[in-house]
């Protein structure tokens, strides 16, 4: 998941499928804190989830906002899915 919202404990305590959540440092909506909170729920409920983040603001991976884009973590991030992808998607 690309710097969606986190939810609450609640829902997160329940998640049981491999998650990989990919967030910007300097994203003013998913904030650093929030994904802080994240990791440490990960931690706290022995959930399947990696944590990245970039030094990148919201929107890091979209092209076409040249304002935001950040095409280093764009590449890196985007072999990270397909890793993700390969490891926990295959038949």
């Amino acid at each position: 998941m690309f710097y969606g919202d986190i939810p609450g404990d609640d829902a997160l305590s329940r998640l049981s499928v491999p998650t990989l959540f990919i967030a910007g440092n300097r994203d003013n909506w998913i904030t650093p804190e929030k994904v802080n909170g994240l990791r440490e729920a990960a931690r706290k409920f022995s959930l399947p989830v990696e944590v990245l983040s970039y030094d990148a603001d919201h929107g890091f991976f979209n092209n076409t906002r040249p304002e935001v884009y950040n095409p280093e973590a764009a590449r890196d991030s985007w072999r990270r899915v397909l890793t993700h992808f390969r490891e926990y998607l295959q038949t």
